[in-house]
């Protein structure tokens, strides 16, 4: 299955590595990434707070789930995005904006 990870920081490589050890990936992309994830993923020049460009990525190479380290995407609506735009047929792990709540990562639901 492709795999595409959100984010460029330690978790993420960390993430890359179980991703990739765990044998389940055929592929994996990480946007933005970072010079470490790049020896194990795919990179691809995508921030990732730009949520609209994810999600149009994930369904044109046909990624079967998408992992979001960081909050910022999250904080933007990643997952509803990902809902919207590809009318459902996009997985990922994530959580979903809270409408009305304020602040850091209260602002999502899992």
């Amino acid at each position: 299955m492709k795999v595409l990870l959100v984010g460029s920081g330690g978790r993420e490589h960390a993430l890359a590595a179980a991703l990739r050890d765990g044998g389940s990936a055929s592929e994996i992309f990480a946007a933005p990434g970072n010079a470490g994830i790049a020896k194990i993923a795919d990179v691809v020049p995508i921030s990732a707070a730009s949520v609209i460009e994810l999600a149009d990525f994930a369904q044109r190479v046909g990624v079967g789930i998408t992992v979001i380290g960081p909050e910022l995407p999250l904080t933007l609506g990643i997952v509803d995005e990902f809902h919207v735009n590809a009318d459902g047929s996009l997985a990922e792990l994530g959580a979903v904006t809270v409408p009305g709540a304020v602040g850091g990562e209260g602002i999502v639901a899992f």
